[in-house]
């Protein structure tokens, strides 16, 4: 597969990688791919990848917010639950009671 250099972004075509490089440290991920709109019933859809799915850390039945901008760009944005700090305070709680032994031997 062909690689190719341009401003400081390596892009491996045939894949589904392209990464913005410091040295040789992947600092942010970037996918690009050309899709085609295709008729569902009365709708049209795009079908996403695995490989895409998996980047964006997304699985069937999730909820996507879709953003129209200037110019037509169209942004797909995961809606991930917001975890009050209740929750958060209450998680960890659970998991340090659960755990107590193994971080006491890591101390």
């Amino acid at each position: 597969m062909p690689l190719q250099m341009q401003a400081g972004c390596l892009r491996y075509f045939g894949s589904v990688f392209a990464g913005l490089l410091d040295g040789d440290d992947v600092k942010h991920s970037i996918t690009a791919m050309i899709k085609t709109i295709t008729k569902v019933g009365n709708s049209q859809g795009i079908t996403l990848d695995a490989a895409i799915m998996d980047l964006a850390r997304l699985k069937v039945g999730d909820q996507v917010n879709l953003t129209v901008h200037e110019g037509g760009a169209i942004y797909l944005t995961p809606v991930r639950p917001e975890v009050s700090p209740e929750e958060a305070s209450r998680a960890i709680k659970e998991i340090l009671s659960k755990n107590s032994e193994l971080f006491r031997r890591l101390a």
